[in-house]
């Protein structure tokens, strides 16, 4: 068993506890990116932490792991051990269009979306109002709107104050699974019946910061 910043218990078989609340979670880990990557990574982050949605599950916390990993803990939807399809939403290349494929209701479906959704979708990595895609695409506000009511309609962006932030990641993310860190995690202990040593829970270093003034939490 490994232990991940301080407060997730990750299992041999990936299963992984939040031992603050005793839920579980699933673990997203991958490497520290440039500069500007990691700033839209953070602000997505933040948004999906005070975000509370029906249909996406909470995401518990997120930061470094050590010097260049970083994670996202988010709460499992499901608990019947049964492993129906992760709830995964990311643009998908499929021949000559591209498509959203969502599988956040557990079932794996895909939005088929025009140009002009998929240039303002892909303008919203990081919030926006409507003006500034209109000026960013030299496009009339009543067609951005449009797109953006459409898109909201599928559930593909978030909006907060006016702003729009999109939920769609670029392309599709890596497995959710703890298995690549568990060679510098793991550290042996002798089994009681003195025979082969298993893993004991080991801790992963985490590397905290204020994120802003009078905020105390995780900064990328």
């Amino acid at each position: 068993m490994q232990l991940a910043a301080d407060r997730f218990a990750v299992h041999d078989d990936g299963r992984a506890v939040d031992l603050a609340t005793g839920t579980r979670v699933v673990l997203i880990v991958g490497e520290i990116q440039t500069a500007a990557e990691q700033l839209a990574w953070s602000v997505r982050c933040d948004l999906f932490q005070r975000l509370r949605h029906q249909a996406i599950a909470p995401l518990i916390d997120y930061g470094l792991l050590g010097r260049t990993e970083r994670f996202e803990a988010w709460q499992a939807r499901w608990y019947d051990g049964t492993r129906p399809l992760a709830a995964r939403l990311f643009l998908k290349r499929q021949g000559e269009e591209t498509v959203v494929h969502d599988t956040r209701s557990g079932q794996a479906v895909e939005h088929r979306l025009d140009d002009f959704e998929l240039r303002v979708l892909g303008r919203l990595e990081q919030p926006k109002l409507p003006q500034s895609l209109a000026t960013e695409l030299a496009s009339p506000l009543a067609d951005i709107a449009a797109a953006l009511a459409r898109l909201a309609a599928r559930g593909l962006l978030f909006a907060e104050r006016g702003r729009y932030l999109s939920l769609v990641l670029p392309q599709e993310p890596p497995p959710m699974t703890f298995e690549r860190l568990a060679p510098h995690m793991r550290e042996a202990m002798p089994a009681d019946d003195g025979g082969t040593p298993e893993p004991a829970l080991v801790r992963l270093p985490r590397r905290a910061a204020p994120r802003g003034p009078g905020r105390a939490g995780l900064t990328v």
